[in-house]
Order: C-alpha cells, then structure tokens, then sequence
C-alpha cells in the first residue's frame, strides 16, 4: 500500500536506448537497471511519448478470403494486404483500397446512402462468383461487421451490423513481464502494468504527463532486469513503425529498505527530495 514514507525510484525508458541487434522491434525489448531495486510494491507511469498507430497498420491491414466460382468448380482462397495509413478517416478512401484489391473475384464494398451502412455485393465479370467469404478480422470491424465472418453471394448482399467506425483505438499498454498488478486495466493487457491512453491522431506524437498508482499482486523483493513489451488495445505488439516510444516508471519501494533504496537513488541520479507527487 502507497505510504508517504515510500520512496520513489523514478527511471525514464527510452526504445530507442535498446540493443537493436538483440531486439529490433520498439515494442519489444529487455533493459537492465543501474542497480538492483528492493521491496517494489507499487509502480506508476508518465511522461510518455510515442507516435500512435495508424487506423490501418501492421496488426489489421490483412484479411484472409475464400472465393467460390460457379456451381463450386473454382474455389481461390489467398490473403490480401491493405496499405497502411489513416485513409484521412475517410470510409470513402478506404474503401476504395480495399476494393482494389476485390476486383478479380467481382466483390465490391459500398455505403448505403438509406443506411449509411456498408454493404459488400458481387458484380458481373470474369470471375462466376458463386459466394466470397471473408474471415472475422478487424478490418471488417471497422467496416461495421462486429466480430464475425461475412460471406456474400449474388442474391444475398452482406450488410453490417452497424455504421462504420474510422476512429481507431490507439491506447497503448505498457507490459511489464513478472511484474504483476493487482487488477488487469484491460481485459487483453494480461500481466500489464499500465495503460497509457491517445487519441487518433495521425503523424503526430502523443506527449502526456499522467500518473496513477498501481499495487503489485505481491512485493518484489529484488528487481534489476525489466521485459518490457509495448501492447495495443487487442494484446498485439504496438506498431510504432520506424518510431520510439519513451516513458518514465515510479518504482515505489517499501521504507524499510531505505539504505538500499537511498544508494539506488543516488546511482541513478535522483534526488530524494524531489519526490514525485501522489
């Protein structure tokens, strides 16, 4: 439990910092402390910088399909890839990506304008299709298709469940692995240990300063080495694309550590009396 005789290790991470032949990806890394810290019961997060994901980025720009010709005599099944980007948040642009890439098999996705929802319908052409099926994925959760597959034939249009969603959830988790909290903030973080929450904002860095404290399930009595994993909303590896995420972690250690706490501190140059608020 948070007392006002903690003390506060404040270490500021940096991807960039990391070794980038050991670990390539910025959402990805293992970084070793200056100092072995003692009795952690708590963390929290701040100052974070990082560069959002795009609506359409490395964890949803493919969907797998099945295309079945006539009578069933020609059956193509592939997967097909969408450019990244935010399409301007234009359901318009976006569909016009994704149709592109639909023109073989006669699919063709359109709003209607009476629903201004999305409809997908097969066209007359080369390719006799007898049904086109698309499997559950979030592209088609954008579209309005919530969390199912959609199979499309001459006579029956797919039609989504709801209006299309061009507002991208771009939080971003902060997983720490073998530190645990208490409580999950999101049901897909599993053993994080923050969320750190943006809006949809495209090429532009998200710069903010927030801080709430979160328990540990149990004390670390030793903690030098941290696994750190950056997540977004769905328990994927962040797509920072060529750009660094940075953040600072509070580490609060139990007092009755405070020799060993006090060296740490002054090994990673902190002050004691410039504790961070609470």
């Amino acid at each position: 439990m948070k007392s006002d005789k903690d003390i506060i290790v404040n270490v500021y991470f940096s991807s960039e910092d990391r070794d980038i032949t050991k670990y390539p990806s910025a959402s990805s890394f293992v970084v070793d402390l200056p100092d072995v810290l003692t009795q952690i019961h708590g963390i929290s997060i701040s100052h974070f910088k990082f560069v959002p994901e795009s609506l359409i980025n490395s964890n949803n720009n493919t969907f797998s399909f099945t295309a079945v010709g006539t009578s069933g005599t020609s059956t193509v099944s592939g997967i097909i890839t969408i450019s990244n980007g935010n399409y301007s948040t234009n359901i318009t642009s976006l569909l016009a990506a994704i149709n592109t890439q639909l023109v073989p098999y006669n699919i063709q996705f359109v709003v209607d304008p009476a629903t201004n929802r999305v409809n997908g319908v097969i066209q007359t052409g080369a390719f006799a299709t007898t049904s086109f099926t698309i499997k559950q994925c979030r592209i088609l959760d954008i579209l309005g298709f919530i969390k199912t597959s959609v199979t499309i034939t001459p006579s029956v249009p797919a039609v989504a469940n709801y209006e299309s969603n061009m507002t991208n959830d771009t939080s971003l988790i902060v997983q720490i692995k073998d530190v645990n909290t208490i409580s999950s903030p999101n049901q897909y973080a599993h053993r994080a240990s923050a969320v750190l929450f943006c809006s949809n904002c495209k090429d532009c860095k998200i710069e903010q300063s927030s801080k709430d404290y979160t328990a540990l399930s149990q004390v670390q009595y030793r903690l030098q080495r941290l696994n750190i994993t950056l997540l977004n909303v769905y328990g994927q590896q962040y797509d920072l694309t060529l750009h660094d995420a940075s953040f600072l972690i509070h580490f609060y250690c139990q007092p009755a550590q405070l020799g060993d706490a006090r060296a740490t501190m002054q090994k990673l140059n902190i002050n004691l009396d410039q504790r961070v608020d609470r």
